[in-house]
Formats: C-alpha cells, structure tokens, sequence
C-alpha cells in the first residue's frame, strides 16, 4: 500500500515499470529454490530459509540482468525485505544504474535463521544499504541501527491521501470512552487481546479492534465479534467511518524482547494514518520502541511503556476523563499529520531521493517537469 501510493502519485513524473522476474526452469539456482520449496512443505521451515538465505536471489540474477541491459536514465528502486532486493543491487551495479532501497523491516530477524545464517543475512543487509545510491530507513532507529551513509533520509510510511479535515470530535462527555485499534493482529494479536479483556472490566472504557485472522482462540474471537468489539475485514469507506468515531487511537509495539530490533526499527505505519484525524495517540509499547522514541522527541502521542493492560487501562481513564488534555493530544497528532506525515511531504522525500540518485542527467528541475526518469 505505502509503495501504491508513492508510485502512483509519481506516475506523471516517473515512468514506472515493475520488473517481476520468473524463476527460470532449468537454472540450476532455480533448481535449488525449488527444493528449498520442498523441503518447507516438509516441515522443515528453518533448513528451506538457510538454503533461501544461501541462494541470495540469484534465481533472477540472468532475468534481471537482460532486463536492464542497455536502459539509461533509469534507477532502480526495491524495498529490503526477501532475497530480490540482493538479486535488485546486482542487477543495478551490473547496469551502471542507481539504486534506490526503502527499508521498512528489519528483514533478518524476519525468517526463521540459525544464528550463523542470520549474521550473514544482516551483514548483507547492511551491505545493502552501504550500496545504495539512496538509502529510504523508515524510521530515525532504523537509520541510526543501518549506520552511516550520505544519502539516507528517513520516510514515514505514507497514509491516505484524505486528510480527514472535516473529522468532527465526538462531544466531552460522550461515553464510553472509544478506542481504535486496525492493523496486524496476527503479531500484535495477543496483546490487544490482553487489552480487550482488561477493558471489559472498565466500563467507561471501549475498545475495538478490526484486523484480519487474529491469533485468538475460536471463543474469544466470538465472544469479541458477539461485542463488535472485533470487526475482520472493512472495505475503505466503512474503515473511514469507523476511525472518525474514535476518541482515541492505540499504537501497540511489542514487548518481547525476541522482537527488540523490529520495534527499535520499524515505525507503524497506522501511526501516521491515525494522526489524520485529529484524535489523541497513545502508544503502547516498550521505551526503546522507534514509536516511543518518536513521541518523546516530539511530545506529539501519550506513551505506555508498561507491559501491563491495567496500566494502560489507567491512561486511558485519565485520558477519557481530562477534556483539557484529551483535546491538547488531538491538537498535537493532528500537528504531527501537517508537519511530518503529511502525504505531500513524505512523496517530497521519496521523489527528491530518486531525483538525487539519477544525478544531473536526471534533471535538477525534473519535481515540476514531464517525465525523464524511469523507476524499475
């Protein structure tokens, strides 16, 4: 969704080409990506990523390499999650072409990886932004955690073009007190289920939740869609018209500390999203989260950082119960939409990176112009 709505937005300026390469039949690479296939279906998920993580994409190398053979005024983009953006940076240093990599996860913490496998995988990883002609980190931990490079900016996920202005606040003593929350709840699903259950003993506080497949047991799930304080799926405008009866939103972040390097890394892209409307944000997460690190910097979202759904019941009381600060926090995540994540802003970063990376045959004056550079 974040790449849709950079790319079509730069359609009248880029000429936009997806490259999406085959697996060649009788490659020997090929062969072996196969087997690795097999040996997941197998049960065997960790030796099939080893074999993957070995194989480092170059399935595509050939494919990629034609592809791009004799393109000029051209960059290539790819985001560092799978082993494609390896077969990308290649395929671009082969060409003579400038690379362009967004970084959105920590991909080797991603795959399931023996400790020797995944210090390889983040060596590479490393490699890869080291490489790049412009390097895209989502977030001020991820830059910081990737090191040093001369053409690094951060980019915020990009939320929805609507800017939810016209979003009217719910009146001061409307009750019970709602909060939102959408997005994964397949990694995040145990603890919004934690705060479901803590709320259902505060009566002034209601929270829901929409996301797809939770991992909850069947009960649960029925007990919280009997509520509706479970919603699976909403198509576009029901989702729209469900945030803008919010009260507030929760950005969760994981406390285990197995996902330490992916919260210090990642930025919710639900964060900017929310900020749209206007309501108060409260994070919930650990103090080393890029979420919570952002908010105490900017004084712009209310942070839990206790592990506790009773202590983040306790702020959400506070919150609904103090009109002053509830309508302070709306001013401020609406400040941080305007100032940090508003569409125009963030496709500014992301056009003026590929821009810089073509160079002077680019264009300098190429952000208000026809198009000249081509995206792959």
């Amino acid at each position: 969704m974040v790449l849709h709505r950079h790319l079509q937005t730069a359609r009248d300026r880029f000429a936009v080409e997806f490259l999406s390469p085959p697996v060649a039949r009788f490659s020997s690479w090929g062969a072996c990506r196969r087997v690795a296939g097999w040996v997941a279906k197998w049960g065997h998920a960790r030796l099939a990523e080893e074999v993957h993580a070995r194989i480092d994409g170059r399935w595509a190398d050939r494919w990629l390499a034609s592809a791009l053979n004799g393109r000029k005024n051209s960059v290539v983009m790819t985001v560092a999650h799978g082993d494609l953006a390896y077969a990308a940076d290649r395929a671009a240093r082969g060409a003579g072409l400038p690379l362009v990599v967004i970084f959105h996860d920590w991909w080797p913490d991603i795959p399931p990886l023996g400790q020797a496998a995944r210090q390889r995988e983040q060596n590479h990883f490393l490699r890869l932004h080291r490489n790049a002609t412009a390097s895209l980190p989502v977030s001020e931990g991820m830059r910081s955690a990737l090191g040093s490079h001369p053409a690094a900016r951060v980019l915020y996920p990009i939320p929805s073009v609507d800017d939810a202005a016209n979003a009217l606040p719910r009146g001061a003593n409307d009750r019970p007190f709602r909060v939102l929350y959408a997005g994964n709840v397949s990694e995040y699903g145990p603890m919004v289920a934690t705060a479901l259950q803590e709320s259902l003993c505060n009566p002034g506080i209601r929270f829901e939740v929409s996301g797809s497949d939770p991992k909850w047991s069947s009960t649960f799930r029925d007990a919280m869609r009997a509520g509706g304080l479970w919603l699976d799926f909403l198509p576009r405008p029901k989702l729209e018209e469900w945030f803008r009866s919010a009260d507030a939103f929760l950005v969760p972040l994981v406390f285990d500390p197995a996902f330490r390097r992916r919260m210090e890394t990642s930025f919710p892209s639900k964060l900017t999203e929310f900020s749209r409307y206007g309501r108060p944000l409260v994070i919930w997460g650990p103090e080393y989260g890029s979420a919570v690190r952002w908010a105490r910097e900017t004084e712009e979202a209310i942070c839990v950082t206790s592990p506790r759904p009773a202590d983040l019941m306790k702020e959400l009381d506070r919150l609904a119960g103090d009109n002053s600060l509830r309508e302070e926090m709306g001013h401020r995540a609406r400040r941080a939409y305007e100032t940090r994540f508003h569409p125009k802003l963030l496709q500014r970063v992301f056009e003026e990176s590929v821009l810089a990376a073509v160079g002077p045959s680019g264009g300098k004056d190429a952000m208000d112009d026809t198009p000249r550079s081509r995206v792959s």
